[in-house]
């Protein structure tokens, strides 16, 4: 029986993750012969947990699964050398979702159906999230999505959670709550310019920002969205130094870095507020933008706080190949601090219906410096993080400065 293309392109991943992604595919072909698989409340037999991982293994966000899995994989890696939950190694059997919406309903089909999943992760596309509603439902398996989409986690949806940092959508409120507390006069109509990546997620981000300017009475001169996988932005950077704003706001992807030099080469110095998706801190470094800041929910893996000082030795031992700097590496890594937290929780009888109950009844999950906040669920929101803080990056200093302010997600633009 051929299991060649059910997790994408698992050569093109660390050996680690893929001889996870291989076993994976075994258990799912045994699974199909009728060797397996059926009630996932057999995920935790044999000695293992079940966690799946719906990754984007494949097109041109295929790094953004390696780094997922490769987070996940470092702190899963860590609890089961220390023994386990209950006595049980956790095992992450991953499936590619890539960035189809059929692909990733398939997936979390896959998972839940023929892996026995107690719980699945990852990082779906919105479209994806949006159209797997049923599916989810069906699979009964509670899932945490890097990137949900408002609807599904804001009123609370049974078996959906969120396993990252905030909306985007959210976000756009945060950025500009910002903007008007640091970098905007009272009585100033600033000229605004907006760059964003293209997705469902992004757009709403894009809906709420051009919203908020026109509540603010704020001048928009210049709105550029661009497609995932560009790399040329010098025509979209020329467009908007054209323009002269005075501030810039980005929902950006891991193009961020390409855009904001060709800003730089397009001679723009406004300052720039990015989204969670911003530079990395070593690319702020580099980039040594003038006035740019990044909203963060989770703390840049810098200086040597605990939290971050184990995330970056995990990663290192247990995915080499993942970028620890990454922020998608860091959804893993969070991702895996939730479900270990609930399992251990759950107890050594856990099924996906109690983990699922476990999670709905957990309110606060302390992550122990790793994020600014503990992880809140609640019979309203399964959102789990609304609020973030920003770095900039300190020209006098050279260094990048975590400004102390929290901002928070209040509600819709009207």
């Amino acid at each position: 029986m051929n299991t060649t293309g059910k997790f994408g392109r698992a050569s093109a991943l660390p050996r680690s993750l893929r001889v996870l992604a291989g076993a994976a595919a075994v258990a799912l072909s045994v699974a199909a012969c009728g060797g397996g698989g059926g009630a996932a409340s057999t995920s935790g037999t044999g000695g293992v947990w079940h966690v799946g991982g719906s990754m984007i293994l494949s097109g041109a966000a295929a790094s953004y699964g390696s780094n997922m899995a490769g987070g996940m994989l470092a702190y899963f890696e860590d609890v089961n050398a220390k023994g386990g939950v209950a006595g049980r190694k956790i095992q992450l059997d991953q499936a590619d979702g890539g960035l189809v919406a059929a692909q990733t309903i398939q997936s979390i089909k896959q998972l839940s159906q023929q892996n026995d999943a107690i719980v699945i992760g990852g990082l779906l596309p919105s479209s994806a999230v949006l159209n797997a509603k049923s599916a989810i439902e069906q699979a009964k398996v509670p899932v945490l999505l890097g990137s949900p989409v408002t609807s599904m986690v804001r009123p609370a949806m049974d078996y959906v959670y969120g396993g990252g940092a905030p909306l985007f959508g959210d976000e756009a409120f945060m950025q500009a709550d910002f903007a008007k507390a640091k970098l905007i006069q009272p009585g100033q109509a600033p000229r605004v310019a907006f760059v964003y990546q293209i997705s469902a997620e992004s757009q709403l981000w894009a809906d709420n920002i051009q919203k908020l300017a026109a509540q603010n009475g704020w001048n928009v001169v210049g709105v550029e969205s661009y497609q995932v996988g560009t790399t040329d932005f010098a025509a979209q950077a020329a467009k908007i130094g054209a323009a002269k704003p005075d501030i810039i706001f980005g929902a950006f992807d891991q193009s961020n870095f390409a855009f904001i030099k060709a800003l730089m080469a397009s001679n723009v110095t406004a300052p720039l507020v990015a989204n969670q998706g911003g530079p990395h801190a070593d690319q702020m470094q580099q980039l040594n933008y003038p006035a740019l800041y990044v909203g963060r929910q989770i703390v840049y893996p810098t200086g040597d706080e605990p939290a971050v000082t184990a995330y970056r030795d995990l990663v290192k031992k247990y995915a080499p190949q993942a970028d620890v700097q990454s922020h998608i590496t860091q959804y893993g890594y969070l991702q895996a601090k939730i479900i270990v937290g609930a399992l251990q929780k759950c107890g050594n009888d856990c099924t996906p219906a109690k983990m699922n109950d476990t999670l709905k009844s957990t309110t606060s999950i302390d992550t122990g410096g790793f994020t600014f906040t503990p992880i809140t669920y609640s019979a309203q929101s399964t959102q789990g993080l609304d609020s973030e803080k920003f770095y900039t990056w300190d020209k006098a200093s050279q260094q990048v400065k975590l400004l102390p302010e929290s901002y928070t997600y209040k509600g819709q633009a009207s």
